[in-house]
Formats: C-alpha cells, sequence, structure tokens
C-alpha cells in the first residue's frame, strides 16, 4: 500500500491549491481587475480633462455639461469604490501567499490600509496638502514594497523596473508639490527652484518607464506590436503639435478642446521641460494602457491589468485615484503566476 500522505504534505497541497485559487479569483478575464482598468481610463480622461476644458467652449452646451459631470462624479465614485475593494482583496492574498517573505507582507498591509483609508475619505471632498503628501509617500513605499519579488522573477522583472521607475517619479512630485507648498507660505526663488527642478527629474523618470515599457512590448511580441507601439507615440505626437493651434483666434473647437483638456492634465509645478513634451507623454501613457487592455492573449493573465493600472496612475501618487491605481497594479504585479499560457502574445 502506497504510504499516507504527510501533514506537511498535505499543507503543501493546500498552499497550492489556495493559491490557485486566488489566482483564478484575480484573473482579469473572469473577475475586476481588467475591468478596474477599463474603468478606470474613461474615469481619468474625463474627469480630470474634458470636463475641464468643456466650460466656455462653446455656447449651448449646459446640457451636456451636466450630463457630463453626473457622469464623472459617478464613475469616479465607483472607482474609488472597486479600487478599495480590491486593495483590500490584494492585500488578504498577499498574507496568504507564504513566499513572498514577512517584510513584503508586513509592509503592504499597514501602507495599504492607510492609502484605502485616505482613498476613502477622499470621496466626501478634497483632501487637504498636507494629505495628499501623505498619500503620495503611502503609495510610493507601497509600490516600492513589493519591489523585491516583481524583480526576482523574470516573468515580472520588467514590470518591477517599470514600477520603480514610477515610484520614483511619483516621490520626486511629491518633493516638488511639497517644495512648491513651502514657497507659496514663505516666498523663496530657493523653494520654487527647488519644486522646479524635482518635478522636471519627476518627469524625466516617468519618460523613462514609458520608454522602456514600450521597448519591452515591442520585443516580447517579436517585433509584431512594434507599429501599433510606434503609431501610439506617432499620434501622441502628433496631437501634442496640433495643440499649439488651440490659442489661435480661429482655432477649431476640437483643437481647443485638446489644448484645454492636455493643460488640465498637467500638474503643477511645472518641469523645465518643453510643453509639448509633456502633452506627448499625457497622450502616450493612456494609450498605452489601452494598447495592453486590448491585447490580453499570451504570458501571464495578471501582468497586463497590473501594468495597465501603473501605466494610469500617472506618477500622481497626491491624487487619491491614481494613488489607489498604483498601489493596486504593484500588488497585482507581485501576485503574478510563475506560468502564464504558453500561446506568445
Amino acid at each position: 500500500m502506497p504510504a499516507a500522505p504527510t501533514s506537511s504534505a498535505k499543507v503543501s497541497v493546500g498552499d497550492a491549491a489556495d493559491q490557485s485559487s486566488l489566482t483564478e479569483e484575480l484573473d482579469p478575464s473572469g473577475t475586476p481587475l481588467g475591468w478596474i482598468a477599463a474603468l478606470a481610463w474613461p474615469t481619468y480622461l474625463l474627469g480630470r480633462g474634458l470636463l475641464t476644458a468643456l466650460p466656455g467652449s462653446r455656447s449651448g452646451i449646459t446640457t451636456w455639461l451636466v450630463a457630463l459631470e453626473r457622469v464623472s462624479s459617478v464613475s469616479s465614485q465607483l472607482l474609488v469604490l472597486v479600487l478599495t475593494w480590491m486593495l483590500a482583496r490584494l492585500v488578504f492574498a498577499t498574507l496568504r501567499r507564504t513566499e513572498l517573505g514577512s517584510f513584503h507582507r508586513l509592509a503592504v498591509v499597514p501602507l495599504s490600509a492607510g492609502l484605502a483609508f485616505l482613498l476613502v475619505a477622499s470621496s466626501a471632498g478634497p483632501l487637504p496638502p498636507e494629505l495628499s503628501l501623505v498619500l503620495s509617500a503611502l503609495a510610493s513605499l507601497a509600490a516600492l514594497a513589493t519591489l523585491a519579488r516583481s524583480l526576482a522573477r523574470p516573468v515580472t522583472r520588467a514590470g518591477g523596473i517599470f514600477v520603480t521607475l514610477l515610484a520614483l517619479a511619483s516621490s520626486c512630485g511629491g518633493l516638488a508639490r511639497l517644495f512648491a507648498l513651502h514657497g507659496f507660505e514663505e516666498p523663496s526663488t530657493t523653494w520654487n527652484q527647488l519644486a522646479s527642478q524635482f518635478a522636471t527629474v519627476s518627469t524625466l523618470l516617468e519618460a523613462l518607464a514609458l520608454g522602456l515599457l514600450t521597448l519591452w512590448l515591442a520585443l516580447r511580441s517579436k517585433g509584431r506590436w512594434a507599429p501599433a507601439l510606434a503609431a501610439t507615440w506617432a499620434f501622441a505626437v502628433a496631437i501634442s503639435a496640433l495643440t499649439s493651434g488651440g490659442s489661435r483666434s480661429r482655432a477649431g473647437l476640437a483643437e481647443v478642446l485638446i489644448g484645454r483638456s492636455l493643460s488640465a492634465l498637467l500638474r503643477d509645478p511645472a518641469p523645465s521641460l518643453p510643453i509639448w513634451t509633456r502633452y506627448t507623454f499625457e497622450i502616450a501613457a493612456p494609450g498605452l494602457a489601452l494598447f495592453l487592455l486590448l491585447n490580453q492573449r499570451g504570458g501571464p493573465r495578471l501582468l497586463r491589468p497590473a501594468l495597465a493600472l501603473i501605466l494610469l496612475s500617472r506618477a500622481a501618487g497626491d491624487i487619491p485615484l491614481h494613488a489607489g491605481m498604483l498601489c493596486a497594479g504593484a500588488l497585482a504585479l507581485a501576485l503574478v503566476p510563475e506560468q502564464g499560457p504558453a500561446r506568445a502574445p
């Protein structure tokens, strides 16, 4: 007769079953992780861009403006709820994954809990500047706490480098806003220069992250996605050039709306970079996120929705929804299973 399984074997089998179950629960093909990224995409563009651009652009659009404001409000509140719910699920999944290590699990819990609390609080009204900076720090630290796991495995190493750059960009952006706040309270050229310098570093780190992600996607597909990725960047550059016409006296409605929307997406303080480069990154990031959401075939199924959420965070950890997306994407990236579908992308 075969030997009875030992208790350790039972535990091992149970752990494997739990991990498989968790992977299935977080699988975007059957659960909301991919849906959250899909909801975040229009919410990001509508709430931060288009709604700011519409007032005063043309007469007789009051009805449309009111309707869009309601849609934006509902989608933003819904995104807060589902992000908070997903953060809770990701934290519990992290705690159950013993191979992640004690530091990873113990660091993620308080950081994610604090972030989720501020995320829910933001739904009642804007956070004070001080709490926004705390939110940015929590998002960056939570993302950095997952790096040991993401960088250690080949399947998520590129994603780990991407998270590293965006977390550092978010940190530099938070410092830039802190210096700008000091410069507002205590007018000083030094504070303003520091704010501009850190904002420039933040933008350059984000640009490097976007470039590396584009290169990784092109290499992973063995060149098959290269034309589409090149078209995404070409479109971003073309639209950025088009926005220069938004200030002309005879600019069309489309030019005005695009210019105003992109200006609304930009964050203060401004970096020491040409405005068209900032516009290009603002267009390319959601474009790449949409590309990831539309190309789910091949590779681990958690990988691309997690990267899409991180992309949409835009290294803006001081904005509640963006902080939630950065944290959720980084936690999900660390939970990507070792083996994905065998079919190539």
